[in-house]
């Protein structure tokens, strides 16, 4: 689907980053046509929302672990630069 879409039995939602990346997407699918109410559609949309938030925080965790093993390693080459 291109874009976000709720209809017959279905529930697709794109989740992005705090700059637009594409991160991943929420597919929700049921037998029953319009299994989801506006006050379900809001608890999807909010889930989305945090799963992005999780997604860009661990995204920046591993990223900070990677620049820290390369800080350390130059640390540890050149001791008399501290």
């Amino acid at each position: 689907p291109e874009a976000d879409t709720i209809s017959s039995g279905r529930f697709f939602h794109r989740i992005h980053s705090s700059s637009a990346e594409f991160l991943g997407a929420i597919l929700l699918l049921n037998e029953q046509e319009n299994f989801i109410g506006e006050e379900e559609e809001g608890y999807l949309r909010r889930i989305s929302q945090l799963l992005s938030v999780a997604l860009e925080q661990r995204r920046n965790s591993r990223q900070l672990s990677q620049q820290r093993q390369v800080l350390r390693a130059v640390i540890d080459l050149s001791p008399n630069i501290i």
